[in-house]
């Protein structure tokens, strides 16, 4: 993937290339949102799943540590050192359809983040691979999304323990005793 320069990244443009992949940007007074440009639309074929209407349906993340390997696999011992001492993080929003299957991933960073579109880019290919969901609470069988995020802070990395993903593995249904799993 080349050694990416960790300056200040011009995450401004509306579409912004890492490696292979192209992001489009949308940037606010608070964050900057990446998504895949491939990332498909699901709200043209599916319906978020509506909690209000519903019985309790939902994700829980399959592995804690599956997480954690991703991040340091996608980001070097020292790099995660560099963006934990900057107190920085990176938010995730994952789409999961009715089976528990990936849809897409799209990204929030800080605007005076250093991370890089090619970090980015890696990030989301080893997420796409490895993170596993499993769907708790009532199974639907129509054609659905649940929307996940969780923000992911490189001091927590770098300790080990990323605190948003240990509660989404250790998230129950209604009825599940507090010992299954």
């Amino acid at each position: 993937y080349g050694t990416p320069s960790y300056a200040q990244v011009s995450w401004g443009e509306s579409k912004v290339k890492g490696c292979t992949t192209l992001f489009d940007c949308r940037k606010d007074i608070n964050a900057i949102y990446i998504k895949n440009t491939k990332n498909e639309d699901v709200a043209k074929s599916r319906k978020e799943y509506n909690f209000d209407k519903n019985e309790y349906s939902y994700v829980r993340l399959f592995s804690h540590d599956d997480v954690l390997k991703v991040f340091k696999n996608a980001f070097t011992e020292n790099r995660i050192l560099q963006l934990a001492k900057a107190n920085d993080h990176i938010t995730i929003f994952v789409r999961v359809d009715e089976n528990a299957e990936i849809i897409n991933v799209s990204f929030a960073l800080e605007n005076n983040t250093t991370v890089v579109p090619s970090e980015i880019e890696v990030l989301e290919n080893r997420l796409l691979h490895i993170m596993k969901f499993e769907i708790i609470g009532k199974k639907v069988f129509e054609p659905i999304y649940y929307s996940i995020a969780f923000r992911v802070y490189f001091s927590e990395v770098e300790k080990g323990e990323i605190r948003m993903a240990r509660n989404l593995e250790r998230l129950k249904a209604p009825n599940e005793s507090l010992d299954a799993q």
